[in-house]
């Protein structure tokens, strides 16, 4: 069996129902504890928590695409309906697919995976906006201080995230405040 089963990408021409119940279908046959979403919006999300939650079925987490060029999640609902339904949000794509190294900064290698693999990122992905701003943020990577909490666990809610990153802050000597990079 596997721990998580992620749907990575929603069907539009199949019924919600019907990929839930098969879901649920491929827990209960004891082929995965249990079962993830990715790349859902927080109002499809939302329903599909209704539609598991109805079936029994252990639904908790939430995959979709975040970078510091991809904000999606952020506008999309999908950050509220997991908060409220007590659902797990992990990211993927954290690089931009490699735009955020410094690997296309000089141009598209040819052995890099636009020129090996275009399924996730191709030469249309690749452009000068997007490597601008990578030239821009890679021109500031070592200026900046890091704060690393002790335990992410014990975060539960967003008021605690907050309170977190203000006690982060307020940590942090006056005369460095101008290194911090909020993102």
């Amino acid at each position: 069996y596997v721990g998580i089963f992620y749907h990575h990408r929603m069907d539009p021409e199949t019924p919600l129902y019907e990929t839930m119940w098969a879901l649920d279908g491929i827990v209960k046959s004891g082929k995965a504890l249990y079962v993830g979403l990715s790349n859902y919006d927080g109002e499809t999300m939302a329903r599909a928590a209704k539609i598991l939650n109805e079936l029994r079925c252990p639904f908790i987490i939430n995959q979709n695409r975040y970078s510091i060029l991809d904000r999606t999640v952020e506008k999309n609902g999908i950050l509220k309906s997991a908060k409220d339904s007590g659902k797990g949000m992990i990211i993927f794509s954290p690089l931009e697919q490699g735009l955020l190294t410094e690997r296309y900064l000089k141009g598209i290698p040819d052995d890099s995976r636009v020129r090996t693999d275009g399924r996730f990122l191709n030469e249309g992905s690749v452009s000068a906006d997007k490597i601008e701003k990578a030239k821009k943020l890679n021109k500031r990577v070592g200026k900046y201080i890091t704060v690393e909490f002790e335990s992410v666990e014990k975060i539960t809610d967003y008021s605690d995230i907050k309170r977190s990153v203000k006690e982060a802050l307020l940590s942090i000597a006056p005369e460095n405040l101008n290194n911090v990079l909020v993102v």
